[in-house]
């Protein structure tokens, strides 16, 4: 959490198109370092091993449906309308939607944050506070992506 949540921050405080790429490719550099230290102390044969690793079948040990059976199955399966949720289920992955709600929360949360609610109806950005200490508690690193758990003491005179 702490990653998307700092890296979120990081490209919404980006103002400009060349930055917001410049910033991307930078925070997709950061995601990819696990994979890329691994892949250097690893050895040849562990690289092997991972590339022709099979998946494991699941054998519930059913037996062979008959042809009733798989006939209701066909049937079942081609009983799908615009309006069957098993349609949407099958067309958006699973793995988007859980992206967009994630990327939803991190982004409501910057705003919630960084933002206060205008006369007009808009947002304005917070003014820039320093904080007190520039040590952290463990449980502010810890819960910091979970908005106002635990809040950081920051120097309420501006000079």
């Amino acid at each position: 959490f702490l990653t998307a949540d700092i890296g979120t921050a990081f490209l919404m405080e980006t103002s400009t198109i060349e930055g917001m790429i410049i910033n991307a490719v930078a925070l997709n550099f950061i995601l990819g370092m696990d994979e890329t230290i691994a892949s250097a102390l690893m050895s040849p044969m562990a690289k092997h091993m991972l590339q022709n690793v099979e998946d494991y079948t699941w054998d519930s040990g059913a037996a062979v449906e008959t042809d009733r059976e798989a006939f209701q199955r066909h049937t079942q399966d081609t009983a799908w309308g615009l309006h069957s949720p098993k349609l949407y289920a099958q067309l958006v992955p699973p793995r988007l939607m859980v992206m967009l709600v994630i990327s939803i929360f991190f982004i409501c949360k910057y705003y919630s944050e960084k933002c206060t609610p205008s006369a007009d109806g808009g947002l304005v950005s917070n003014p820039i506070r320093v904080p007190k200490s520039s040590r952290m508690s463990f449980l502010a690193f810890l819960f910091g992506p979970f908005p106002n758990m635990v809040p950081v003491e920051v120097v309420d005179d501006i000079t």
